[in-house]
């Protein structure tokens, strides 16, 4: 394998069906019959001081990691290096630290001499695996960590990292056998709790969550304590709920309903505890829905936990995080019972009043359709247990686009896209935001400071609030699959914070202004949506392109 930049990056996720394939291959693997090779330390069994020395300094470097003093850790596993270049536990130990701080092509960098032929080390392969993931460079990374298994299937790095590549596919039951095998093989590591923890959640396990929580508390370092009260408030929220089951669709009928659009926004009524109505925006960029602290006052909803700040978009990046519970909500004649909320300020978006933000979570037992042309929301109820699943889904409309997608970690959806001749890039689907946006990071990496418009900045207002004079960078074609629209100026924002609870890296938001012009149907159950541009609309199929995701399918 080649250098970070030199990955040949998967262009899309293998389909669903192919990926449960190869996921239900790796089963065996992982449940049986690997083949258990230990490759040897480079550097052999060098007992000179100075290799004492460097083992002394690796010893010391994950003490310090587990106290959370990281840079100390940092700095101790690079003096190890300095002293010995080949030692593995050097380089797997600060790659594993980088991991943890988001580096993940540094991490990946430290281990590759680890991971080419013929020196091939379990701990590094594991580890270079996980680090593409998280970069995005998904079929890479499952082939690695596949590798890393083969030579030693109890390798808790590689088990929890196909773990959460299936928490990304929504393969659930999977991710939660092989992260539990993780745990088994090292009791110790807290981040493992962490994604054991989010896999119970999005199963409603949310006792087993809590636990899991707990235990991730009880073993990562107490410097963080930002993060930590985050994670408390999350586990009083999750004991609150219990083994109570959430999202329940009381009244199951199918629905059309009819939405506003105001600057790029579906805006749609709905009833709160029988009454109403009440103004929400259809979000996909929220993973559960949002009141606000003004509709919850007028409904007596009072909070049931709190704790810690949310990530987003928008001024400082965060917002108090405040849980609360719904007894129901309905759009139109569909009646959803027992839904959780955050509660929080919401300002008024270009002069709209809003109430509150439907998330995707609410909605996940139904196929949607967000028929911009039409001004309508279509609600077609998929049975909670899946047992629809294993059939295929509808094939699609004459001209549509049908593409794969995965779940970041918080849950919201993600695709793959394309600016100008860039790189794919993957693009959180927000239908709550009436532009797109991009990272900054991607105008640093691609060299694109010459688009940015000079002298243009715009007011960014998200769920964290305003970032004012944000730059512009101007785009000759954003493409989705073989769909495009050309000439876009897109805000540079910072979406580090956004990333911080995205698992894997996020580098923009696809908005109103590619999102109105299309007819989109998102169905969960097989993880697939299709996009139909609008007659003359400036969204375009460009049947001459190389399509931006190979696991898509064109009809």
């Amino acid at each position: 394998m080649e250098g970070w930049l030199g990955v040949a990056r998967s262009q899309q996720s293998a389909t669903c069906e192919g990926l449960v394939a190869r996921l239900l291959w790796l089963t065996l693997i992982v449940t049986g019959w690997g083949i258990a090779v230990w490759a040897a330390p480079l550097g052999g069994d060098n007992t000179s001081e100075v290799h004492r020395q460097a083992t002394n300094l690796v010893k010391q470097g994950r003490k310090l990691m587990r106290n959370g003093e990281f840079e100390a850790a940092e700095a101790a596993y690079r003096q190890a290096l300095a002293l010995d270049t080949e030692l593995a536990s050097a380089r797997c130990g600060l790659a594993w630290l980088l991991l943890k701080n988001r580096r993940h092509a540094e991490a990946y960098e430290l281990v590759r001499p680890l991971a080419t032929p013929p020196s091939k080390h379990d701990e590094g392969l594991a580890i270079s695996g996980v680090a593409l993931i998280r970069a995005g460079y998904f079929r890479d990374g499952f082939e690695t960590l596949k590798q890393a298994l083969a030579l030693k299937r109890s390798n808790a790095i590689a088990l929890a990292g196909i773990a959460e590549l299936a928490y990304y596919e929504n393969q659930l039951p999977m991710a939660s056998q092989l992260i539990n095998e993780a745990i088994a093989e090292n009791p110790e590591e807290p981040d493992y709790y962490l994604l054991a923890a989010r896999i119970a959640s999005r199963l409603e396990q949310f006792h087993l969550a809590a636990d899991a929580l707990r235990n991730f508390l009880r073993l990562a370092p107490r410097t963080d304590t930002e993060r930590r009260e985050r994670i408390e408030g999350v586990v009083r929220f999750y004991t609150y709920l219990g083994t109570s089951r959430v999202n329940v669709v009381h009244e199951r009928a199918d629905a059309v309903v009819p939405f506003e659009l105001h600057e790029r926004r579906p805006h749609i009524s709905v009833r709160i505890n029988g009454k109403g109505p009440f103004s929400f925006v259809l979000d996909t960029g929220a993973s559960s829905c949002v009141l606000s602290n003004e509709a919850a006052a007028k409904l007596g909803i009072r909070p049931v936990a709190a704790g810690g700040q949310a990530r987003a978009v928008g001024g400082n990046g965060m917002f108090p995080i405040v849980y609360g519970v719904l007894k129901s909500l309905e759009i139109g004649p569909v009646k959803i019972e027992t839904v959780p909320v955050y509660l929080r300020d919401i300002q008024s978006l270009s002069g709209h009043k809003v109430d509150g933000f439907l998330g995707l979570s609410t909605l996940a037992d139904f196929t949607l359709t967000l028929d911009y042309p039409q001004r309508t929301l279509g609600l077609r109820y998929v049975p909670r247990d899946g047992a629809q699943k294993s059939l295929p889904p509808a094939p699609p409309s004459d001209g549509a686009t049908r593409l794969p997608f995965r779940l970041t970690e918080s849950g919201l959806i993600s695709i793959e896209a394309q600016l100008d001749d860039g790189d794919i890039l993957n693009f959180i689907l927000d239908s709550g935001a009436s532009a797109s946006v991009v990272d900054q990071s991607v105008v640093a990496r691609h060299n694109w400071q010459s688009k940015i418009l000079p002298g243009q900045f715009v007011r960014v207002v998200g769920a964290a609030g305003a970032a004012e004079n944000v730059p512009i960078l101007r785009v000759n074609t954003l493409r989705i699959y073989d769909l495009a629209r050309q000439d876009l100026r897109l805000p540079v924002i910072d979406m580090h914070s956004l990333n911080e609870s995205s698992g894997f890296e996020q580098s923009g938001i696809l908005g109103g202004d590619f999102l109105s012009h299309c007819r989109i149907e998102i169905d969960f159950r097989h993880q697939q949506m299709t996009l139909t541009p609008a007659p003359n609309s400036v969204v375009k199929r460009q049947v001459e392109a190389q399509p931006t995701a190979s696991g898509a399918a064109k009809y």
